[in-house]
């Protein structure tokens, strides 16, 4: 996949409950980089659930030369962004259903 400004992925990521019905508390941790944390509108996940594991869809906001930043909708509680190698990204519209790694 090339990734271009402004388009949409997929990023695993563990989820507990938020402090509404409508937000959930997502974790991702990707192996070799930092994890991101925050609360995000609950139709922002592939899947609505209030804890377990599946993915959160997110929009790149910067490419490098081997990864991209990306921004996730609601708030952060740490980093305000995320990046990821570009190797390991998938596209909003091309996930099958039960695998949304970027990590595979």
């Amino acid at each position: 996949m090339t990734p271009t400004l402004g388009g949409r992925i997929w990023v695993p990521c563990e989820v507990k409950p938020g402090p509404f019905p409508d937000e959930r508390l997502v974790r991702i941790a990707p192996s070799g980089a930092e994890e991101w944390v925050g609360f995000v509108p609950a139709d922002a996940l592939q899947d609505d659930i209030f804890e377990g594991s599946t993915c959160v869809v997110g929009t790149i906001i910067e490419i490098h030369d081997e990864s991209i930043s990306v921004h996730f909708p609601g708030h952060a509680v740490s980093r305000s962004t995320f990046e990821s190698p570009i190797s390991r990204i998938k596209p909003f519209g091309s996930v099958e259903a039960g695998h949304c790694s970027i990590y595979q």
